[in-house]
């Protein structure tokens, strides 16, 4: 209709559309040099490459919370010269910004990507969340289950008339699926259904044993019913000053009483 000599307003009314649409299609002409003359004339296909050329150029780049968050930057390289670990500096960060800062494990991503340059002498390893590997740890990590097995219990052996219902408490720690390194500590007491919750940062034992003592100067405790999670590998401590640990089987949480 345009090549036809048709005026903007007879194609709004011969095609129904908006007068803005229509506007806007005519401005995506092609120039066609014919008997040594140039002009511009519309066609649908010369329309469709012009405009998908335009949405490729206005995309760019996308950012990513790195290129979002800039004010974090200065923080994490200077953390990263002193070599700090991506642990600590996302444990840092979180003090000083709010939880709005980077966790350890996209500090991990950004490194392995290349975004994050570290120093050569950057003394910890891009394998995040890694398993016990020294003499030390290996070693540690016996003697604790040692210890689990000498003065703690299996739940077989509960007997719920040799103590006060009152003060039986089932533990568990639950994880946030939505935010990264958040967890819930609960107990609850099956006889009074008194529940007491705790936020906590990481899963590490002793993290959860503040937490149990902190619940402690709130409530007596005579009994704790765990699972067998890493996070209640510590509990051999109230066992040895009077308090009962019943543990659950492997896989088997829901033998709490």
């Amino acid at each position: 209709m345009v090549n036809n000599g048709s005026t903007q307003s007879e194609i709004v009314k011969a095609l129904g559309k908006h007068e803005s649409t229509i506007s806007r299609e005519l401005n995506f002409k092609t120039i066609q040099r014919k008997n040594n003359r140039t002009k511009l004339v519309y066609t649908s296909l010369g329309a469709q490459t012009k405009r998908d050329e335009k949405r490729r150029k206005s995309r760019g780049k996308r950012l990513t919370k790195w290129d979002l968050e800039w004010r974090y930057h200065k923080f994490t390289l200077e953390k990263i010269e002193k070599h700090y670990s991506f642990d600590l500096i996302a444990k840092l960060g979180k003090q000083v910004f709010g939880n709005d800062f980077f966790s350890h494990q996209y500090l991990y991503d950004l490194a392995r990507k290349g975004v994050l340059e570290l120093p050569k002498d950057y003394p910890y390893s891009l394998q995040n969340n890694r398993k016990p590997n020294t003499k030390k740890e290996l070693e540690h990590d016996k003697k604790a289950s040692d210890k689990k097995k000498t003065y703690c219990d299996v739940i077989d052996n509960f007997n719920l008339e040799e103590h006060d219902q009152l003060n039986i408490w089932e533990i568990d720690l639950m994880e946030d699926s939505k935010k990264k390194n958040e967890y819930t500590f609960v107990a609850t007491n099956p006889s009074t259904r008194m529940v007491y919750m705790e936020d906590l940062t990481d899963k590490r034992a002793n993290t959860v044993n503040k937490t149990i003592k902190n619940m402690m100067k709130r409530f007596k405790v005579d009994v704790l019913i765990p699972d067998n999670g890493s996070e209640f590998n510590k509990l051999y401590y109230f066992a040895l000053r009077g308090i009962k640990v019943y543990y659950t089987h492997v896989n088997a949480s829901w033998e709490k009483w």
